[in-house]
């Protein structure tokens, strides 16, 4: 299963669909129910009701509900990721930086077919580096693309997202979850 796939095609999420059960809103605006004070939407009386213990605060500091969504599926991805490469990258410093801890104090992870000392990076580093290839991307090609919908010509501009740039194989369903989270929020992995 290709995860960064999934999260390309989770990042509608909210626009689309309840933030309750995720059912598929009509196109009628109007008739939506919506939180007023952070916007999220819902399909019916009932999902309303059951949305109301949810954090506006949050959700509005984040920047809706979309932005906080991705944001906590990220930090959880992120968590996961260092915890499933703890044992093997304990004490390793990162290729990229050079350093054993990121700024926000994460481990490395270890995603790759790399072996021996290489490959052990901070996925901040990793997102960092990967973004700074796609920014050198001319903004109106990515465009053109992107109105094709080619998943294809898309994972290959965001390939570095998904791949070591080590030994040039995929990233394991762990680190390349939490780095193709860091694309869907276009923001960096803390």
């Amino acid at each position: 299963m290709d995860y960064l796939k999934i999260a390309l095609s989770e990042r509608a999420m909210f626009l689309t669909t309840c933030a309750v059960c995720a059912k598929a809103l009509d196109d009628d605006v109007e008739a939506q129910r919506r939180c007023e004070p952070c916007g999220a939407r819902y399909c019916g009386e009932e999902c309303e009701r059951e949305g109301r213990d949810h954090d506006c605060d949050a959700i509005v500091r984040a920047g809706g509900a979309e932005a906080a969504y991705v944001s906590r599926t990220s930090a959880d991805a992120v968590a996961e990721a260092i915890a499933s490469c703890a044992e093997e990258t304990a004490g390793k410093a990162c290729y990229i930086c050079l350093e054993v801890e990121d700024d926000e104090g994460h481990a490395c992870v270890r995603g790759c077919a790399c072996r021996g000392e290489a490959g052990f990076a901070h996925l901040s580093c990793l997102a960092r580096n990967a973004q700074t290839t796609v920014d050198r991307i001319p903004p109106s090609h990515v465009a053109i693309i992107k109105t094709m919908f080619d998943i294809d010509l898309l994972m290959g501009i965001y390939g570095k997202w998904g791949t070591c740039g080590l030994c040039h194989q995929d990233f394991t369903e762990n680190v390349r979850l939490a780095l193709g989270w860091a694309l869907c929020g276009n923001q960096p992995v803390s």
